[in-house]
């Protein structure tokens, strides 16, 4: 008694000792002192077998001195039973006929649950319910397990229950509260009566009254160590009744909602589950289709576990898929999974209740109207990540409004909170949102949501391309409407860091309206508008792959405007031109981008838009340059040139006066590359343009290499490198990088120079930057023959050689000739040393090039 002072059985016990040995006065104060102890410390009244006791003490019944079989205190849970006499039987029938739910929902030991095969990983999972129910087993006595559905909450709490059953040897009880189940939800008054019945409670006994219920419930459980597992709670009301008040019990509640409620009311401690690692979701599947299998299979069954995103549920059903289907290819599913809705492929054939989108549907169901609605909206996102803003934009709500629908979302895991303002769906949760729109939202509600989207997407990246990058021209399309409120941006940090969290969901959505758009749908411009205010950004990040993508999509759709108002759509198209040649110039297709800026400057000629000319002009002019032809350069550059003054475009005269520097410089016009160089520099200092600052720094560190001024390049390189680390601008750093290599070269530090160019080629061909990795390759070689390392000169002169004639880089070229003839040289190889100089002599004579001071001057 002193060890477990409000155990009633006891109490009890000794109660009948003492009055069998004659001592009745004490045997009745054990009782008023017990009765005592459960008013003051617990708020309860005796049990019924402490009162029957104390009533038959005081008529000195001659019961006591027999066998007394005692009724509101059985067996302890867990403990197995013989069969139970007829009496008990019919007593049992006789209950469920006059309370046939009471059936239907019974609580029942752990031990008895079905297991669901060997259990896979969450270890770290386990270790931190142990320590959470050690924490709160000396407080709340209460832990939830919640997470989304599929995520294996039961399964790791019946896990755990297993291993912990020795801290509670008076049992382990489990009831489904059927909260996200079919049917209806139990009642706590259903959940207290079975839980009852499961404690040894006789039925006679139960009250009916719900606080009856629990005011017994407790008292049952004291004095006890019982863990009580409450799966698949729906509410914090349905839990709140059943958490056991004594110390030494534990209710282990799991749920797809959070239950916040139980934290402010009981202080309950929470784990939340998510994914499975990728280690453990592979080793499921392994567990189940084996080792060989899927080992025969690594790529596709690491694919597997991506497109279910680490679900148990969605993993377990693929695997029995392909248990039960064992000529089944791992790769070929999992590209049926990737084919469509993955969902459609993610149910066992035969059984329905086994199927992922089952599972999210029971979750759907609890919803109410309203915020069910939003999350079928959610489908129409392009992607399963987004800011509220542009959820409010789709719902056509305030973000106060979305904020609040979003947060019911969340309370039940159907989204997550990313950071300060984002929200994410889970992909496969995204993926059911998806077939809810499609099969539940009428045509028109979606069109006018995905059109407030796109509104919504334009404005925002509008304004995010106007503080990155506002020297960039961008299109000036009538726009759907005037768009709805969109971020502000303060600095290009912001900007940027903007671009980068939604740079794949812009690039979805353009495709989406391509994919959308069909031969007699009305033309909108807002994929060319979107694809226009993109291109300052992908230039900057060196995006090629989805720089090509958007601007064919935007050429695509400026021709399928076909006769919408000319001059709209052929300017989107002059301008999606201009984009794709630009990028096909830093690609190395030199000819595609001269057709395309030759076809842009006649369109913007046709359509009188002379005021956009001037950057297919300095485009044209660039592409000739990489080409080697110098002067013809020149003349588009200098007529780019003077339409960006006309028109005063400051950062275009920045950037054609670089272009012209550096042409200066190749034709050995030494002062007038400085001047043009220099002007080039301030115009970006004046505008704010550290990129631009950066290329004119490297561009003038590569003149003064040129003209034999070492110190004077290695001054302009340094701050070049200062410069492009401030712009955070890989293209920037790597010409910074190159323009170094060649200022240590002039000061005749060779191996700090190799060091410089064979840095900067694993970076060049790793953005695909092709000019400046031929431009390191011969920096490389340069460096090797200064070394007498010929035969490495040679092998980098070859690959830069083949790299210049492929795509067409004639001035690079003759360079290449030039190293590869000075390494025959130094090789004693002097026939070929001969025929590659010839060679190169004639490209310069071809280009107008004249190494002054240049590593690459040949006599």
């Amino acid at each position: 008694m002193a060890e477990h002072p409000h155990h009633e059985r006891l109490a009890v016990l000794r109660m009948i000792a003492l009055y069998r040995s004659d001592r009745r006065g004490e045997a009745l104060q054990v009782y008023n002192e017990t009765r005592a102890r459960l008013a003051e410390e617990l708020g309860l009244d005796p049990g019924v077998d402490l009162k029957r006791v104390q009533g038959m003490i005081l008529h000195a019944d001659p019961a006591l001195l027999k066998d007394l079989q005692l009724q509101g205190v059985g067996r302890r849970p867990g403990a197995e039973a013989g069969p139970e006499p007829p009496a008990a039987r019919d007593t049992a029938a006789r209950w469920k006929a006059v309370n046939p739910e009471a059936g239907a929902a019974c609580a029942q030991s752990v031990r008895r649950h079905p297991r669901t095969g060997v259990y896979i990983g969450r270890e770290r999972e386990l270790e931190e319910l142990t320590a959470l129910a050690a924490q709160a087993g000396s407080r709340s006595g209460l832990v939830t397990v919640v997470g989304a559905a599929g995520t294996g909450k039961t399964a790791l709490a019946l896990q755990w229950s297993r291993r912990a059953e020795a801290d509670f040897p008076d049992g382990q009880l489990f009831v489904d509260l059927r909260g996200h189940s079919e049917g209806d939800p139990l009642t706590p008054k259903e959940a207290l009566t079975t839980l009852l019945s499961s404690l040894g409670t006789a039925y006679q006994d139960i009250p009916h009254r719900e606080a009856e219920l629990a005011e017994l419930y407790q008292r049952a459980l004291v004095g006890r160590r019982v863990l009580v597992v409450l799966d698949n709670a729906e509410s914090a009301d349905q839990v709140s009744g059943l958490v056991p008040y004594g110390l030494g019990c534990l209710a282990l509640v799991t749920s797809r909602s959070r239950l916040g409620g139980l934290i402010v009311r009981h202080g309950a401690s929470t784990l939340r589950l998510g994914p499975l690692a990728t280690a453990e979701a592979e080793e499921l599947l392994r567990s189940i289709i084996g080792a060989v299998r899927a080992g025969s299979e690594p790529q596709a069954l690491a694919d597997l576990v991506k497109v279910c995103g680490g679900n148990p549920l969605a993993l377990r059903i693929v695997a029995a898929n392909l248990a039960v289907n064992p000529d089944c290819r791992l790769a070929d599913y999992a590209g049926a999974l990737r084919s469509g809705n993955p969902l459609e492929h993610l149910s066992v054939a035969g059984d329905p209740g086994s199927a992922v989108r089952r599972a999210f549907e029971l979750t759907r169901q609890r919803l109410d109207p309203e915020t069910a609605e939003a999350f079928r909206m959610l489908g129409l996102l392009p992607g399963p990540a987004t800011t509220v803003a542009a959820v409010a934009a789709l719902l056509g709500r305030s973000v106060r409004a979305t904020q609040a629908l979003l947060d019911r979302l969340y309370s039940i895991h159907l989204v997550e909170s990313i950071m300060r303002e984002r929200v994410r769906l889970p992909d496969l949760i995204w993926w059911y949102a998806r077939f809810l729109a499609d099969e539940e939202q009428p045509a028109q509600v979606r069109r006018e949501g995905r059109r407030r989207l796109l509104r919504w997407y334009l404005g925002a990246a509008d304004a995010a391309a106007r503080c990155l990058h506002p020297q960039f021209p961008r299109l000036e399309l009538p726009g759907p409407g005037e768009p709805p409120p969109s971020p502000r941006f303060d600095n290009r940090k912001d900007a940027a860091a903007w671009f980068d969290a939604e740079r794949t969901e812009l690039v979805k959505l353009i495709q989406s309206i391509d994919a959308d758009a069909g031969a007699d749908s009305e033309p909108d411009p807002v994929d060319r508008l979107l694809a226009s205010t993109l291109r300052g950004y992908f230039w900057l990040r060196r995006d090629t792959e989805s720089w090509m993508a958007v601007d064919t999509i935007a050429r695509r759709a400026a021709e399928r405007a076909g006769d919408a108002p000319g001059q709209a759509v052929e300017a989107g198209e002059a301008a999606a031109l201009s984009d794709l040649a630009g990028l096909s110039t830093d690609l190395g297709g030199l000819e595609q981008a001269a057709g395309d800026f030759d076809e842009a400057i006649a369109l913007n000629n046709a359509i009188r838009r002379v005021n956009c000319q001037a950057q297919p002009l300095s485009g044209r002019g660039e592409v000739l340059y990489a080409m080697g032809r110098l002067r013809e350069a020149g003349i588009f550059c200098r007529r780019a040139l003077a339409l960006s003054r006309r028109i005063g475009a400051p950062h275009s005269i920045a950037r054609v006066g670089n272009t012209l520097a550096a042409i200066s410089s190749d034709l050995g016009e030494q002062r007038e590359a400085v001047k043009l160089a220099e002007e080039s520099l301030q115009g970006y200092r004046a505008v704010g343009n550290l990129a631009g600052e950066a290329e004119s720094l490297s561009g003038l560190a590569l003149i003064a290499a040129r003209g034999g001024d070492g110190r004077g390049a290695l001054r302009f390189g340094l701050a070049a490198s200062r410069v492009s680390r401030k712009a955070g601008r890989p293209r920037m750093k790597l010409d910074a990088m190159i323009a170094m290599g060649h200022a240590r070269f002039e000061l005749r530090s060779y191996e700090r120079a190799l060091a410089h160019f064979d840095r900067a080629r694993p970076a060049a061909y790793e953005m695909g930057y092709l000019r400046g990795l031929v431009m390191a390759l011969l920096g490389s070689g340069v460096c090797a023959l200064r070394m007498n390392r010929p035969g490495e000169a040679l092998r980098h002169s070859g690959e830069a050689l083949a790299l210049a004639r492929s795509s067409l880089l004639l001035l690079h070229e003759g360079q290449a000739y030039v190293v590869k003839a000075m390494a025959h040289r130094a090789d004693g190889d002097q026939a070929a040393a001969r025929r590659a100089g010839q060679r190169a002599l004639e490209i310069y004579a071809r280009t107008g090039f004249r190494p002054v001071c240049s590593p690459f001057s040949w006599r």
